[in-house]
């Protein structure tokens, strides 16, 4: 949960919720304030039975290194037409 301190009164707001651990550390690294609290069952609960029917991970793409590629190869993408 990210918290914001009212000005007025000079106490933390509730501003936004996650159950993202990588939405939260970004949160973090912008400097929120960022506290840790429970959450509901009923929510985790619907929420495990979303992400089962709908969360498909991208499949990950292995890159080639550079060193493999060759020089000609390197000076053709970058526009060298020796």
């Amino acid at each position: 949960m990210s918290l914001r301190i009212d000005e007025d009164r000079a106490e933390p707001y509730p501003f936004q919720a996650t159950l993202s651990y990588n939405e939260a550390a970004r949160w973090m690294d912008a400097n929120e304030r960022v506290e840790r609290v429970p959450v509901w069952p009923e929510l985790a609960a619907w929420m495990g039975e979303w992400v089962e029917a709908n969360y498909r991970p991208e499949p990950k793409k292995r890159q080639r290194p550079r060193s493999f590629e060759g020089k000609e190869g390197r000076l053709r993408k970058e526009g060298d037409k020796r």
